[in-house]
């Protein structure tokens, strides 16, 4: 009878364990891991943050930009520079902070400082770096008198080895780390088997264009949806609301990493290695799929693999200059993302906002929409194709303590 009862209440413990664990967010038992609040009271307690507007870039009297705003970079003078192409056409607009273009760099083409399309752009060491990923090379320009330097072909003969991955891997997306080196991302997406590879992977580049071993850093890569229409083999599509990577890093070199399924960043310094985490349980939007934008196969498509039952939680993370980061959540409006500003090295909140976007619009695929913060300013890229609006906006942040 003893036997029987100690049993019973053992197997009652482990079965309340159980619950208990799965109701239980999950934390990774690690000492670099900090859980942290966002509850009403935090936010509450948080700054606000103001945007007020103080210029747009676009268009105007002096120049017109033939085509649609692809890249944009902001230096440390407050410069603008954007990437402006359509088919066939393309160029680099320099704007001053008063919205005068001082320079159109490259073109169209396949020579030095000639481009097919532009995928990329950073700024090291008063150097504009510029990605070509369908030639595959990087370009260089002075930023003191904006003055084609040179081009050079990527380099990948350090890094590639028996794997596929190195061999098939292109470069997509340019980081600066401490301003002095450049980080490159690659990816493979092959057009019959865009799921080959879901991963990224991060190698320093040197001006030359050689990718330097050893990988500092990978991160899951999104999986498309892949479907066949009769005998025509379908290209892979992403939804709104498929998980993927969200990735920035700030000018002290610290790389920041996050899976969009949850608020859980992880902040890496130079050499790759985790150096803490930072995890915050919000509540994430229940999904209805009949109210997403999407083409009806598609939709049907999904329904059959299995529809999600809420959002992800990240839109995008951006680092500023001032050592915090800015994250955007998605929320229950279809319009707005709700806005966090942390403390980059102990998670702290330090304020909120609401800022507009369609979380419809949200495409794993072309990557992460343009944000920037510098300087004191938030710059964002404001599109409305049924009003002819393309245009870089540039706001002055205020932080207003809460009353």
């Amino acid at each position: 009878m003893l036997k029987l009862l100690a049993i019973i209440l053992c197997l009652t413990f482990l079965n309340c364990a159980k619950e208990s664990a799965e109701e239980s967010p999950l934390i990774i038992p690690d000492s670099k891991t900090t859980q942290l609040e966002l509850d009403p009271q935090s936010v509450a307690n948080a700054d606000t943050v103001e945007l007020i507007l103080e210029n747009s870039f676009e268009s105007n009297e002096q120049v017109f930009l033939d085509g649609s705003l692809s890249k944009t970079i902001i230096d440390d003078r407050d410069h603008v520079i954007i990437a402006v192409q359509r088919l066939g056409k393309l160029g680099i607009y320099v704007f001053n902070p008063n919205g005068v273009v001082e320079a159109v760099l490259g073109r169209y083409g396949r020579g030095p400082g000639e481009f097919e399309a532009i995928a990329s752009m950073t700024i090291s060491n008063d150097t504009l770096w510029v990605l070509d990923n369908r030639l595959q090379k990087i370009a260089l320009y002075s930023m003191m008198d904006y003055k084609h330097i040179k081009d050079e072909l990527l380099d990948k003969s350090l890094v590639v080895g028996e794997d596929k991955f190195t061999r098939l891997m292109k470069g997509t997306e340019l980081f600066t780390l401490n301003k002095h080196e450049v980080l490159l991302k690659f990816e493979v997406l092959l057009f019959f088997q865009p799921n080959m590879f879901t991963k990224s992977a991060y190698y320093k580049i040197s001006a030359d264009g050689v990718i330097e071993p050893p990988e500092i850093l990978n991160q899951k890569r999104y999986v498309m949806y892949i479907f066949n229409k009769g005998d025509k083999i379908n290209r892979g599509f992403t939804a709104p609301f498929t998980r993927t990577s969200l990735f920035t890093t700030d000018q002290n070199g610290d790389m920041y990493s996050t899976w969009s399924e949850d608020f859980r960043i992880k902040k890496y310094n130079t050499k790759g290695e985790l150096v803490k985490e930072f995890y915050y349980e919000i509540n994430k939007s229940k999904l209805d799929l009949d109210k997403v934008k999407i083409f009806k196969e598609r939709k049907e498509f999904i329904e059959d693999q299995g529809v999600p039952y809420t959002w992800p939680a990240l839109n995008t993370i951006q680092a500023d200059d001032k050592g915090r980061l800015w994250v955007s959540t998605i929320t229950n409006s279809d319009n707005t993302f709700k806005w966090y500003v942390i403390d980059e090295d102990n998670g702290d909140l330090i304020g909120s906002f609401t800022f507009q976007g369609k979380r419809s619009d949200i495409s794993p695929f072309v990557g992460q929409p343009f944000f920037e913060i510098k300087n004191g300013f938030f710059y964002t890229r404001e599109f409305k194709y049924d009003q002819g609006i393309d245009r870089i906006n540039k706001y002055k942040i205020v932080f207003k303590e809460r009353e």
